[in-house]
């Protein structure tokens, strides 16, 4: 069973505790975001994924307006990828934003975190939810 364990103006996050499946749906407020905003986001989610034991993620960005900076996705990759490294994540799946330039930081983000941050765990770019939960098997 699927249960809302946080909640702001821009996010919403989910917590499967049998599928130990943790899932982000960003909200479209996501659009009136600073860097700051999202600095603060990522460390309320870094927070939960260190109370809920995390082996599988969904980033659900289909509504997602915020996009990252050069500077901000590196910041961030070095924030959340030691992390998940740590804590054993094994899956994390994106799906990827409606909007065009949005997409494209989402693009970039993960191709960093692939060639420079991590080796431990699968990752995965889709379209849908259904995509995201057939490509996690969970």
């Amino acid at each position: 069973m699927e249960n809302e364990i946080f909640a702001s103006k821009f996010a919403k996050v989910f917590y499967n505790t049998s599928k130990k499946l943790y899932t982000i749906k960003y909200l479209p407020a996501t659009e009136d975001m600073s860097n700051q905003d999202w600095k603060n986001l990522m460390l309320s989610f870094q927070a939960l994924w260190h109370k809920f034991e995390t082996w599988y993620m969904i980033s659900d960005d289909r509504e997602r307006k915020f996009g990252y900076d050069p500077e901000l996705q590196e910041w961030t990759l070095k924030l959340v990828i030691p992390d998940w490294n740590e804590l054993g994540l094994k899956k994390y799946v994106q799906i990827l934003p409606d909007d065009f330039i949005t997409n494209l930081s989402s693009e970039q983000i993960d191709e960093m975190g692939n060639t420079k941050f991590s080796p431990f765990f699968e990752n995965a770019f889709v379209r849908t939810y259904e995509e995201a939960i057939t490509w996690l098997s969970v």
